[in-house]
Formats: structure tokens, sequence, C-alpha cells
């Protein structure tokens, strides 16, 4: 089944307001009255349409840092023990929390939001849930998968890993590690100096060369979930491998670390996204709530949106990436833009894209 969340508030890409009820498509779209141009396309809710952009962005970071209350039985912020909230009270809700892809999302989106504005909190904001992640949501360092970010926990949890409702108590993803050690830590390295960044960095690096196997069709070159203390495989596919390809970039640029297990590794994995993935749009596995299972099952457009977003960010890196980037939007528009639920994907000249289908 299409899972839909085109009317749920997104907060840049990560923490998602629930329970908004479907407004009627005539007259309001999730909370605001419908604004219509003479050609009846859609239009921003935000008058002058030209400060839209802006608005958004702004109500966005201005609701995670001035909104979001501490959890009372905690004194933690919510946004670090939770990733879905009542869209009322904006208390944290029942549904296990994603800190390490969560906390990779804010932490792409502070950089962006910072460099567009110049607002310093919201980088402030981020250090202080990677700071949570260090000391609340590492694995021990005696585990197979060792000193390490947790992709999940219990709803309302101020420690991490220990999500048994639906990913499985002392689970790891280790795509996740990949993406929090490109966006989050190395990041906040480079952005403050604070050479602890660097280091999680550096062994969320380490641990990907040390776990690499070989990728086939129905393999890929890490487990999508595994257990982190003993390292046996709990779900064997995952193609988003573009983080770990981004991690591995940023330190053999700064000459950090093993450069040379990085390179090799990266050269196996890209390998393998170019020659298995790509050609059969095998964009398999991302999100951490959805049921285990050893199908090659919840095909998703974040993945494939990630890898064309790499590929036009780094066209240097493949000759062919304009064909590339070309089949990949194709291939989401065509799975994730139609018609969901009994929902037109087109609507007043918009297309929106439903995230996976599980």
């Amino acid at each position: 089944m299409m899972k839909s969340h085109r009317f749920a508030v997104l907060l840049c890409c990560a923490a998602v307001v629930v329970a908004m009820p479907r407004p009627a498509l005539a007259a309001r779209l999730d909370s605001h009255d419908l604004s219509l141009d003479g050609g009846g396309m859609l239009m921003s809710w935000v008058t002058p349409q030209d400060h839209a952009f802006d608005r958004v962005a702004f109500l966005s970071w201005d609701l995670l840092l001035n909104r979001i209350p501490l959890d009372p039985a905690t004194g933690v912020s919510v946004i670090a023990t939770n990733s879905e909230y009542d869209a009322v009270t904006l208390a944290g809700a029942p549904w296990p929390n994603n800190p390490a892809g969560k906390n990779a999302m804010l932490s792409d989106a502070a950089r962006l939001y910072y460099a567009y504005s110049g607002n310093i909190e919201v980088v402030t904001l981020v250090r202080s849930l990677l700071d949570h992640q260090l000391a609340h949501g590492t694995t021990p360092a005696n585990y197979n998968w060792a000193s390490v970010p947790w992709s999940t926990a219990a709803a309302g949890s101020v420690n991490y890993g220990n999500d048994a409702l639906r990913e499985g108590s002392g689970v790891l993803e280790p795509d996740k590690l990949g993406e929090l050690g490109y966006h989050g830590y190395l990041w906040m390295y480079e952005f403050t100096g604070d050479t602890l960044y660097r280091e999680a960095a550096v062994q969320c690096a380490n641990m990907l060369v040390s776990h690499l196997r070989a990728g086939t069709s129905t393999q890929s070159p890490w487990p999508f979930r595994v257990n982190a203390q003993s390292g046996a495989v709990v779900e064997n596919y995952c193609s988003e491998v573009i983080g770990p390809i981004r991690l591995f970039d940023e330190l053999i640029r700064l000459n950090i670390g093993d450069v040379a297990g990085y390179q090799a590794t990266r050269a196996a994995v890209w390998a393998w996204l170019m020659n298995t993935v790509i050609p059969n749009n095998s964009w398999y596995k991302y999100f951490e709530d959805v049921p285990v299972s050893g199908a090659l099952t919840n095909s998703n457009q974040y993945n494939a949106g990630q890898t064309a977003r790499y590929l036009l960010e780094h066209p240097e890196t493949d000759a062919s990436w304009q064909t590339h980037v070309s089949g990949i939007l194709n291939w989401i528009q065509t799975n994730f833009g139609g018609t969901d639920g009994g929902e037109p994907g087109l609507q007043f000249g918009a297309r929106v894209i439903s995230e996976q289908i599980e």
C-alpha cells in the first residue's frame, strides 16, 4: 500500500506533525484556504507571493526553535525524544523515534538555512541534538558495530536503540551511519572545529569500511538492518548508499582517517550503485518504521531522489549523469506522482510526490 503524507506538515524533511485532517479539495489545502491564479493553477497562501519561500522556511524553523515543548516526564526537548507530534499540543506521539536519520536531515536543513538566513540559532539547535545522540544514542564500544549512532528509539525515550515496536530493540541501520556521519558529525566538525564530531564521523566511516561486503541484486554492500551487538543480519538489502558515499568523499577531501580504505570502499559501492541499482531502479528500503521483511519491499522515492541530488551536485563523478538523473526523476514521477488512495497526484497544476510503497 502506498503511504501518503501529502497533507502532513513536514518540518525540514524530518519531523512530522500528525493527526491533521484532510481538507476538502475545492476549498482547503491542509489548514489554508486554497489560492489559485486566473488559470486555476495553485499559488502560495503567503502574500505577497515573492515572500513565500522565506516565510514558510521561517515558520518551519520557528516551530522547532520556539514552539516544540520540553517533555514534562524527562525535561528533554520533544525533538530529541520523538519524531511525530500532536498537531495541537505538539506533545510527542506514541510512534518510534528515528533519531539518526532525523538528525541528519535537520543538520542538512540547518546548514542550508543558516547559509540563507544567517540565523545561528538553527545550528545551535542541531548541535544540541547531535550532542544528545552522542551521549544517549551511540552503540557501546565493545559491540560488533561499535560506537556508532542508533537509528531508532522508543517514543519518548531519552536513550536510543530500544525500539521494540517496529524495528526491534538493539537493531541498527548502517545507511544512517553515512547520513549522520556526513550531514551531522562531519559538517558540525567543519563548522565548529570541535574534534569530538570529527572522531564520531571517522568512526562511522571506519565501521562502514570494516563491514563492507559484495553487493548483488538481492544483497547491498551493507545490510539494511543488523543486530548491533552481534553483527547478525536482520534485513539484507538497502539502496541508500549516497549517505556513506558523501561521508567518504568528504573525509577523502579533508585527508582525515583511513583515506585508502575510504577510497576502495567508495569505489566498490559506487560500482554497485551504477551497475545494479540505477539500471534496475531497485530503490528499496530506507524508512525506520516499516516492519521487518526479508523481501525487496518498501520501494521509495527518498533513496532515488537523494542519488539524483548527488549527481546534480557532483556531475564530475558520472559521465552519464544527465541520463541517470532524468531516468531517476521519471521513475519517481511515474511511481509516486499518480493517484494515491483515490486522490489525484496532479491537482491545480501541482504534482505531489508520495513517500513510499510499503
